[in-house]
């Protein structure tokens, strides 16, 4: 039958163009659904593994990698030849619970505001394990003493943890192992426990060892081998606890592939200064700390970084490494740079005033660089700048300023003696909330 080839092309025109609104129509519909089921996926971020090591009371200047020959740390040494050391790394604050939310928020206490036990981290400060969690991992964190506990003396340090391993409330001895303490071994025995129940996944994983905290008690061999410098001793010991932990990574494949931080939480006096412990002055002795960061697939393995660093930088370093944004007004800076083996500047550490304290350390007082003395007087804000590492003369004003704020915040107001141990120079352990020695 004849047809009209007008008529034909006309109908091949149209089904050529219904082909066509059909295809993007379709295409459309493929991209919107594609749009749609990757959203809520954006925040989730593929890394590493995280192992976070924070080893209480622990000096630079005391650990084998750091030149000081008197002691074998052969797990530090190890990071320190697969990683990256950082020479000069300060904390903002010589208390365990400040000291460590600044790590966690990447805040000095001024900016975050806990500066004393029991004071809880506001909600609108987001921590490591917090940002973490949005981004995909399961973290855990594994405490050696309960003065991190969130329950009552660290409150809201828990934050972004789906397990924070918590002291029991209700202890069964009267020995401090298990109330307020536990060996450096017991919390790698309990992370290890957790992370062969959760295999799947990204870790982010803290571990607290407490050990080179006072009194110093190592366990043998290490009571023996370093009897007459028993704070040694307890570095030794928490050191074969991370080595413990290290060869379990190794074991479940996870060490090759993982970010692993290794950092004090502040040092100890030792009887520098007059201070026979911490928590209150800022010399280099209870700020200076030894750093260590282990790259995935050893990336930059021995070197070297001079450049002054802080433990507010932990946690932004961390999240650049893994591709996520850090939060705005971070204290902290990334330190992905030094990392890489970009040349470093000489910094300078900046210390902040808040009305209440004063010094970002322990407590009221002022630092005046004319006269590099402390005054009780505060001031509401202002900055000092002073190349580390900072040393100042040791005076004994800080210690009864801080005297005269713990008898006003206790009912019973302090002991004599430790009105005595003030007045000569001679101070006691870091403080518990009622301003006295604290014994854990």
């Amino acid at each position: 039958m004849w047809r009209d080839p007008l008529i034909e092309n006309e109908d091949r025109d149209t089904l050529v163009a219904m082909r066509i609104f059909f295809t993007v129509l379709l295409c459309c519909h493929l991209a919107a659904a594609a749009g749609a089921t990757h959203e809520p996926e954006s925040e989730k971020v593929s890394g590493a593994d995280v192992f976070l090591i924070t080893i209480d009371t622990l000096r630079a200047d005391h650990v084998h990698c750091y030149g000081y020959d008197r002691i074998q740390t052969p797990a530090l040494d190890l990071l320190a030849q697969q990683g990256i050391r950082f020479t000069q790394a300060f904390t903002p604050s010589p208390i365990t619970n400040s000291s460590h939310v600044s790590i966690m928020t990447g805040l000095l206490p001024s900016s975050h505001g806990v500066s004393d036990f029991g004071i809880p981290l506001a909600a609108k400060y987001p921590t490591l394990a917090a940002l973490l969690a949005k981004g995909g991992y399961h973290g855990a964190a594994f405490l050696g003493a309960v003065i991190l506990d969130s329950k009552n003396l660290a409150p809201g340090l828990d934050r972004g943890f789906e397990f924070y391993d918590n002291f029991p409330e209700l202890a069964t001895t009267q020995s401090r192992w298990g109330r307020l303490e536990r060996r450096a071994m017991e919390v790698e025995r309990r992370a290890e426990s957790w992370l062969s129940s959760h295999q799947t996944g990204e870790h982010f994983v803290w571990l607290h060892f407490y050990d080179p905290h006072d009194p110093y008690e190592p366990p043998p061999p290490y009571s023996e081998v370093y009897k007459d410098r028993l704070y040694d001793g307890e570095i030794a010991y928490a050191d074969s606890a991370l080595n413990r932990f290290l060869t379990y990574l190794k074991n479940q494949g996870w060490y090759e592939g993982a970010t692993i931080v290794v950092v004090g939480d502040h040092g100890e006096g030792l009887g520098e200064h007059h201070e026979d412990t911490h928590g209150i002055f800022l010399y280099d002795s209870t700020t200076r700390v030894p750093l260590i960061i282990k790259l995935p697939k050893e990336s930059q393995a021995g070197r070297t970084v001079d450049g002054q660093v802080r433990t507010i930088d932990i946690m932004p370093t961390i999240l650049n490494l893994l591709g996520m944004a850090a939060p705005p007004n971070l204290d902290g800076d990334s330190l992905e740079p030094l990392l890489t083996g970009v040349p470093s500047t000489p910094a300078r550490f900046s210390v902040k005033r808040n009305t209440r304290c004063g010094l970002d350390g322990p407590r009221c007082a002022r630092f005046d660089r004319k006269a590099s003395s402390l005054s009780k007087r505060q001031s509401r804000s202002s900055t000092i700048s002073a190349p580390i590492p900072v040393n100042r003369t040791t005076i004994t004003s800080l210690g009864m300023a801080r005297f005269k704020n713990c008898a006003k915040r206790s009912r019973s107001g302090a002991p004599n003696r430790l009105r005595r141990n003030l007045r000569s120079g001679r101070y006691p352990r870091e403080p518990s909330m009622n301003c006295t020695p604290s014994g854990i």
